[in-house]
């Protein structure tokens, strides 16, 4: 866990302002619950055995996201959350992430 409330600060969250809990049981990424004040986010440790380009996830969410404000404006699709430099992503010591709020 130590791991990942270093990557949440690279998403700007304060140590002392969310708490951080395991979330289902993924065979394939980690992921944690986080809850900061009355928001919950989805922290995801990307497997790169499996996702080999763990950079595009981030991109094709934005692609489906941008098509289907284009032809389906019902359908919600939540968008990944900021980290340093604008990126959807964060890379720490080779882990790739991607936080998502719920």
């Amino acid at each position: 866990m130590d791991i990942m409330h270093s990557v949440l600060a690279s998403y700007g969250f304060n140590k002392d302002s969310y708490t951080i809990e395991r979330f289902g049981n993924g065979l394939i990424n980690d992921t944690c619950l986080v809850k900061k004040e009355d928001q919950k986010y989805i922290l995801q440790r990307v497997n790169k055995a499996v996702f080999t380009n763990p950079f595009l996830i981030a991109e094709n969410i934005e692609k489906i996201r941008a098509y289907l404000a284009k032809t389906d404006d019902a359908y919600f699709l939540r968008r990944p959350a900021e980290a340093r430099k604008g990126k959807r992503w964060f890379v720490w010591k080779e882990i790739t992430t991607v936080c998502s709020r719920l």
